[in-house]
């Protein structure tokens, strides 16, 4: 995945996430023609729309967006972000800048109290429903005063993560269930494993697991205890981490090299990139806990509100089952296909296959509310300036 955003509103930052781009792929990046608002003339003289995008890595990706606009005449220029708050700081800074933004869970007060987005219309998806039958209520993770401002492109945990060989290791037995998976956070804090642990470095991702850790009743509603609790376990979580991977690919090389053992995952995206390389990778995604998870969802600014055919329209196409077949089979996301689409025949004609699907979350969303209910979607925190303290606090010590 590329971080080099030399170019654009982003130049300056550090791009990364969630989505990990499979071998070959390449992240999307803004392109030289374009780039100017409204309306751009693409070849053949053919009068085309172009519609910024702010994305996540691998989400939205070249080859995918070229063959849209072949097929709509509409241009989708994209760029990616790395963390929901740096996102939400480029589209304050620059709020005439994108058309779509893939707006995360827990954010959405902040976009709406800063009059950044636009209400979306559902009467403009046909199929909505039909196109989303996901097992969780994903409307409320994007809805505000009652009034829904995102529709979810993919959405997913950040799962505890761990190497076979430190099931060798009895110091891993008191976290294991009798069929012998980890299944608590805590094993993250074990001595034993000192040095061998990976975090990624976002706050809004991983506070809400070190809370869950530590016995927090409400990981995004800290109280003054909490927040001295939550400080003293991110203490003593500094000597257990080998590595805070600045993105998915530094945190997937690091496993792959063998310089972490165990960690906090960004994305189960990692586990299908380290099986190509016949390196396994056991995750867990019903910690007794509880597990972060999120939604990334299509949010219309400002500026999309100018041309909501278009943007509408680049919506719809995007989550039917052939391209989010092909989301799910070439980045390992779940996308927003529940297992009986992932299976069907329209994304099998796709190129989707058993194998991928093995890879991704979505075979664990048939046992229901088992999977489900152990889930604890971002929501809008406290007070997100105590705890970005915190983590300066905590990625200070790590030095």
């Amino acid at each position: 995945m590329s971080r080099d955003l030399s170019r654009g509103p982003l130049a300056g930052g550090r791009i990364s996430r969630r989505a990990l781009l499979t071998a070959g792929a390449a992240a999307v990046g803004i392109g030289a023609a374009g780039i100017g608002a409204g309306r751009a003339r693409a070849t053949g003289d053919k009068n085309t729309t172009t519609l910024r995008l702010l994305t996540w890595d691998s989400y939205h990706q070249e080859p995918w967006l070229r063959q849209f606009h072949e097929q709509t005449g509409i241009r989708v220029v994209a760029e990616s972000a790395t963390s929901p708050t740096q996102m939400l700081e480029v589209v304050t800074a620059e709020p005439d800048a994108y058309d779509l933004v893939l707006a995360t869970t827990g954010m959405y007060d902040s976009y709406v109290s800063a009059g950044l987005l636009t209400a979306i219309d559902e009467s403009r998806i046909p199929g909505l429903d039909t196109m989303i039958d996901l097992g969780f209520d994903w409307r409320s993770t994007a809805t505000i005063d009652e009034r829904l401002y995102g529709v979810v492109y993919n959405w997913g945990t950040q799962p505890l993560a761990y190497s076979p060989e430190i099931l060798t290791n009895a110091a891993a037995d008191p976290y294991r269930d009798d069929n012998g998976v980890v299944l608590d956070w805590t094993i993250l804090w074990d001595k034993a494993f000192e040095g061998q642990v990976s975090l990624f470095d976002d706050v809004v991702g991983v506070l809400p697991m070190v809370a869950l850790a530590a016995g927090v009743a409400d990981p995004y509603n800290f109280t003054e205890d909490d927040f001295r609790t939550v400080r003293q376990w991110l203490k003593r979580l500094v000597p257990q981490v080998a590595s805070l991977a600045s993105g998915i690919d530094d945190q997937t090389d690091d496993f792959r090299e063998g310089t972490v053992r165990l960690g906090y995952l960004n994305n189960i995206a990692t586990v299908a990139s380290l099986a190509s390389d016949d390196i396994p990778l056991n995750v867990t995604n019903t910690p007794a806990a509880g597990m972060p998870a999120w939604t990334d969802s299509y949010a219309v600014t400002q500026r999309g509100a100018q041309h909501l055919d278009e943007v509408y329209e680049f919506i719809s196409h995007t989550l039917k089952t052939p391209w989010q077949a092909r989301l799910v089979g070439q980045t390992g996301n779940s996308g927003v296909l529940s297992y009986q689409q992932a299976i069907s025949p329209a994304a099998q004609d796709a190129g989707l296959t058993a194998e991928q699907i093995a890879s991704t979350i979505i075979p664990a969303t048939q046992v229901g509310e088992e999977f489900f209910g152990s889930l604890r979607f971002y929501e809008a925190v406290e007070n997100m300036e105590r705890r970005q303290q915190l983590w300066a606090e905590f990625t200070a010590a790590l030095g």
